[in-house]
């Protein structure tokens, strides 16, 4: 059996597929290692794009949905295509550096014990120091947060062959759920790497938006997401899920002050959506919720220029005020 196998869920992102395929697949092909494509019925060039790489690059294995399902049951079906003893799930717009590629082969040589493996996201979790979990409520509580991201997890078959994607088929958050309901049913050996990351793509002429930028950042990133962590098992602690919770609103930086600067700058907070999911924000934010009541109904305009304004300010004193310069 091989050791480990790459599973990406895809669909109408052909351009950064492309460019994902360009970089990651001279990594790959020095380890031999099999990528698997399960295309969720794109309307674009998907096939095309990868069938030129496949006469490059013959370990690609590419299948098509004959009916577009929703993204939790193609992720499913991505993550369940490998043979392999492991499946290291990856998002369309992330990347896969040697150097952690490397580490993760390292690691499932070393320990054939290993269940579950995390690495990190572009560095951003620096609190929580590399180890081995067994208990699934502590993992929640630590790096829940970071485990929304699909690229972050390299999953062992008995594992996968365990999971109930299908009684999460409701969630933006599928894979999440799925995985935290088998490991609090199921003895395991996770381990945790802060040292390692995987990286978003950045493409030169395409630019990243996604969910988080148009009306879902709310229906998503607050009422999807709370009411996702709520549905698992209430073996889980209320502390530990609000942990999870808050976390999130920061490591996605949707809820953070410069977050909500933007959701209302592109017209997604406003006093009535505000009101809509005013529970979920609540639960997820930890500053004042007067904060995003006023935000909701400060004139865009004015907002923009002060955005403008901020954005050229020295990062040291914009953190003060829990603004951060950057691009989202």
């Amino acid at each position: 059996m091989e050791l480990l196998s790459i599973a990406i869920p895809t669909y109408n992102n052909s351009k950064f597929l492309d460019y994902l395929l360009e970089f990651q697949l001279p990594i790959l092909e020095k380890y031999k290692i099999k990528i698997y494509i399960s295309d969720n019925n794109s309307t674009d060039d998907t096939s095309e794009v990868i069938n030129k790489w496949r006469k490059q690059y013959p370990l690609i294995m590419y299948r098509t949905n004959a009916i577009h399902l929703n993204s939790a049951q193609n992720c499913e079906l991505a993550i369940n295509l490998p043979a392999s003893k492991y499946v290291w799930l990856l998002g369309d717009r992330y990347f896969i550096p040697e150097k952690t590629i490397k580490y993760v082969l390292d690691s499932l040589n070393t320990d054939p014990s290993i269940d579950l493996l995390l690495v990190n996201l572009e560095g951003l979790i620096n609190d929580v120091p590399s180890h081995n979990y067994n208990n699934s409520e502590v993992l929640l509580s630590d790096l829940g947060h970071l485990m929304t991201c699909l690229s972050v997890k390299v999953i062992n078959n008995t594992v996968i062959n365990g999971l109930k994607f299908k009684n999460f088929f409701d969630s933006d958050f599928a894979h999440f759920c799925a995985l935290f309901e088998y490991l609090n049913s199921n003895n395991f050996n996770a381990l945790w790497s802060s040292e390692f990351s995987i990286k978003a793509l950045s493409h030169p002429n395409l630019k990243r938006i996604n969910w988080s930028h148009d009306e879902r950042a709310l229906s998503v990133g607050a009422k999807n997401w709370v009411t996702s962590v709520f549905s698992l098992s209430s073996d889980y602690s209320y502390d530990s899920k609000i942990k999870c919770i808050k976390k999130f609103g920061v490591l996605s930086k949707l809820f953070t002050f410069r977050g909500i600067v933007l959701m209302r700058m592109r017209g997604n907070l406003t006093y009535s959506t505000y009101k809509k999911y005013s529970r979920e924000i609540r639960l997820i934010i930890n500053y004042s919720e007067v904060i995003v009541v006023l935000m909701s109904v400060f004139p865009r305009s004015i907002l923009k220029f002060l955005y403008a304004l901020l954005s050229i300010i020295p990062k040291k004193i914009t953190q003060k005020i829990g603004f951060v310069n950057g691009n989202e």
